[in-house]
């Protein structure tokens, strides 16, 4: 997204004037932000730091970049001002060496990544101060790279690139830090996840009876896809985060060159754009399925007819194979692909209108028809025996099952912002900037192409509040990922109007304010990063196989006396860190999933089994005997989990080891009596 015409006046030769009250402005400013810097550093309890550990090698060249950055700032921003003359020559001599502000760039690109995520000063300087103080200043030097690359007058621009650029490496580092060997799980479901998506495929790894089938609680859109790396022998758990990350970037990068890609469109215009993609979806995030169902849908419309008409099909199968929210969206986007396409021969024809409403049927038929006679029979989408689920099914199972939150919608301790002004934050001005963009196509639409362009927008709006107000979700905009995806199709499809926005860009009032909005808005796509990078921490690699050993040999004391039942951590068994038979039931996904359903049939066989000692060791992280009701983040699924989960498995286990630098807990057959507090399960009269 950039003007693409250079300015003819070399960048050296611009000078730099200011009047006294442009002097006075930038002198206060700069002024209020050093100090503001000082205060946050000086708050920082130093006493309490490692410095033997702050000043390796590593961490030393870590903290020069961060101080460099923010010298460059002050000077850039000072020096200008009381030595303006002097200044604009040196700059223009600097400009000159083009390989001054290619280092600039390199340098503002790759600090925040090596500061923040990967060197121990990220976890220093954590406050909201220091990050919005250190955003400023690197902000300020990309966008005096750029300026000098392009020798282009207009600062905006140039800023706004600069912000995608950097919102981008914010994104990708708080992901491709985690791509590391640590056997344990980094968060509450990613081990168990990445077992979940080895069954498909590679379910000869397991210790487990030959025939039977392994149940995960996973649909088989996302288990297929995620999946795929499993076809390659022992990949290590390094391998598969790497994968998983990947899943999350790529499509959206592939989905914004689709869109934006065109033949009288720059190449860079349409990177830049398929980043900015990538940081609105990044919001959700969005699951990649369903950007490929997307896809699918897009390079449909632009086949001839017939194989169109196939492969939107496909794309409405393939979706509801995650989601069944999913079941109408290629109709949908076929139809706005269709509808507001002003390119093709019969634009205004009742061919077009034909096209539309076939493409639409087709999706339709994929999505909800096609399931009825080619059923999926995996994981969660596995029908009791002789029966059918259909999507009418699987939404009253949803309703019925499993409370609505609605006061989610609202501030709240699993969401601080509450789910309507996040998703507001997150989309309104980006909408506001497609509108007004493209104002003059849309003043052309006619009523049913406008009014279906509004339903649209409304009604997968209204499906994301609902979907995120069931209990469980809520606490990001992830169920809100047709709606984004829609706003995203709409930005494509408007894709002429927004490159000559840019291109045309001549910095008048109305053009700056547009311009500001977009910048704002990509500040809010990538702020959760911004404010919680910080490098992942593990406990020593001696300390996990210290951790390692001690399972396994409890393992194999304990496995000829009963089963050993992994609630948890079943990614050690997919890696081969742990050598055990593999019991498919009572995983802990699926004990929430319950849990949150009020399933007392289920939980009445998992009683049963705990009451005779079915399990001579489980597997689970550290037992918490906390209600929390709704004052902290997801306190209802809490109280759910340990009503029907943690205080009956207490009643019956007691923990023989706990392992909490790992978050892992191994419990055995009560030899002792349960506690008063707990709240056993009655038997049946």
């Amino acid at each position: 997204m950039i003007r693409l015409r250079k300015s003819s006046v070399p960048y050296c030769e611009t000078k730099m004037k200011f009047d006294k009250k442009k002097k006075t402005i930038i002198l206060i400013s700069s002024t209020i932000i050093l100090i503001a810097w000082l205060s946050a550093l000086k708050a920082i309890y130093w006493g309490a730091l490692d410095f033997k550990l702050l000043f390796k090698t590593s961490n030393v060249i870590s903290l020069f970049f961060y101080l460099l950055i923010h010298f460059i700032f002050f000077i850039a921003w000072l020096l200008p001002v009381v030595y303006p003359q002097q200044s604009s020559r040196w700059i223009g001599k600097l400009s000159q060496k083009q390989f001054i502000p290619f280092l600039l760039l390199g340098m503002g690109l790759f600090s925040p990544i090596y500061i923040f995520a990967y060197s121990d000063w990220g976890s220093v300087f954590s406050t909201m101060s220091l990050r919005v103080i250190f955003l400023v200043a690197d902000l300020s030097t990309l966008t005096f790279a750029i300026y000098a690359i392009r020798k282009d007058k207009k600062l905006l621009p140039c800023l706004l690139i600069a912000l995608i650029l950097v919102g981008t490496a914010f994104a990708f580092s708080i992901r491709f830090r985690r791509i590391i060997d640590y056997p344990f799980s980094l968060n509450w479901s990613e081990g168990n996840r990445f077992w979940d998506y080895s069954v498909l495929f590679n379910s000869a790894r397991y210790d487990h009876p030959a025939g039977q089938e392994i149940f995960a609680l996973i649909d088989f859109g996302r288990q297929s896809l995620w999946g795929l790396i499993y076809l390659l022998p022992d990949i290590p758990i390094k391998t598969m985060r790497l994968w998983n990350d990947l899943l999350y970037i790529l499509p959206s990068i592939l989905l914004g060159i689709l869109l934006f890609k065109k033949k009288d469109i720059p190449l860079i215009f349409s990177l830049l754009a398929s980043l900015w993609v990538f940081l609105f979806l990044d919001q959700g995030p969005i699951y990649t399925p369903l950007i490929l169902a997307l896809i699918l849908t897009i390079l449909a419309t632009e086949l001839p007819l017939l194989p169109g008409l196939i492969l939107v099909g496909l794309a409405g199968y393939y979706a509801q194979l995650t989601r069944y929210t999913w079941s109408v969206a290629p109709a949908m986007w076929a139809g706005l692909l269709m509808l507001l396409n002003k390119n093709e021969p019969a634009a205004n024809s009742p061919k077009k209108l034909l096209r539309s409403i076939l493409f639409i049927t087709c999706g339709l038929a994929g999505g909800i028809f096609a399931p009825i006679f080619l059923p999926v029979q995996k994981g969660i989408y596995k029908p009791p025996s002789g029966t059918t689920l259909t999507i009418a099914d699987r939404i009253a199972s949803t309703l019925s099952n499993q409370d609505l939150i609605w006061s989610r919608l609202l501030p709240n301790s699993t969401n601080p912002t509450g789910i309507l002004i996040s998703i507001t934050l997150a989309t309104v001005p980006t909408l506001i900037f497609i509108f007004l963009t493209a104002r003059g196509k849309i003043s052309r639409l006619k009523k049913p192409e406008l009014g279906y362009v509004i339903l649209c927008l409304l009604a997968t709006f209204i499906v994301g509040a609902t979907v995120s107000v069931k209990i469980g979700g809520g606490s990001n905009l992830h169920n809100f990922d047709l709606y984004f995806l829609t706003i995203v199709l709409l930005a494509g499809i408007f894709h002429r109007s927004i490159f000559d926005f840019f291109n045309d860009f001549s910095g008048k009032r109305q053009e700056r304010i547009l311009m500001a909005l977009l910048v704002g808005s990509i500040f809010v796509f990538f702020q959760h990063e911004l404010f919680n990078i910080k490098p992942i921490t593990v406990p020593s690699s001696a300390i996990q196989a210290q951790v390692l050993d001690r399972m396994q040999a409890e393992i194999d004391a304990r496995k000829d006396e009963g089963e050993i039942l992994f609630i948890d951590q079943r990614q050690l068994l997919t890696f081969g860190y742990i050598k055990a038979p593999l019991v498919v039931d009572y995983e802990k996904k699926l004990l929430m999933n319950e849990a949150l359903s009020n399933d007392r049939a289920y939980f009445d066989s998992f009683y049963s089994d705990l009451k005779d000692g079915r399990f001579s060791l489980i597997i689970n992280e550290p037992t918490n005997i906390t209600y929390q009701e709704d004052e902290v983040s997801y306190g209802e699924e809490n109280d759910a989990y340990v009503k029907w989960v943690s205080e009956p498995l207490l009643c019956y286990y007691e923990a023989l080891e706990t392992f909490s630098q790992v978050n892992v807990e191994l419990l055995i057959p009560r030899v002792t009596p349960a506690p008063a507090y707990l709240n056993c399960p009655q038997e049946e009269p």
